[in-house]
């Protein structure tokens, strides 16, 4: 499945559940399968700025493809994050590189978060852009 029907497949997911209320508890839920960063890994090195909350997130590439691990001290975001990290796991650079993500504008997302927590969401994406090119 590429990463565009398998963004497609997550925002009908969303759709499907109708309920504001029952969209958040699935994007909850997918938080608990993000690969956390360590507290210890949570540093300077690690943050992305121009995030509202705190967000620490490690990428490298085994065996020609990416690996993310992340982490957020919100859960809302925390759960964004592995949304992210779902798509993205084990993808070839290429293949992110020239992908243009849509799921903030065709969920639930756009209407729920503010301008300062959209842009840092667009900084996380941008930071994964720039390591797979």
């Amino acid at each position: 499945m590429t990463i565009k029907e398998q963004e497609t497949q997550l925002i009908d997911d969303f759709a499907d559940l109708g309920d504001e209320m029952l969209q958040y508890e699935y994007l909850l839920n997918l938080s608990c399968g993000l690969d956390i960063l360590a507290e210890g890994e949570r540093n300077e090195a690690n943050q992305v700025e121009g995030c509202q909350s705190g967000v620490w997130m490690e990428l490298s590439k085994e065996n020609g493809r990416l690996h993310m691990r992340a982490y957020s001290d919100s859960l809302i975001v925390r759960g964004i994050l592995a949304m992210i990290g779902l798509l993205l796991e084990n993808r070839r650079p290429g293949e992110i590189a020239n992908h243009r993500f849509r799921f903030l504008q065709e969920t639930f997302l756009k209407d729920q978060l503010s301008a300062e927590r959209s842009g840092g969401i667009r900084s996380v994406l941008d930071k994964i852009l720039r390591f797979c090119k």
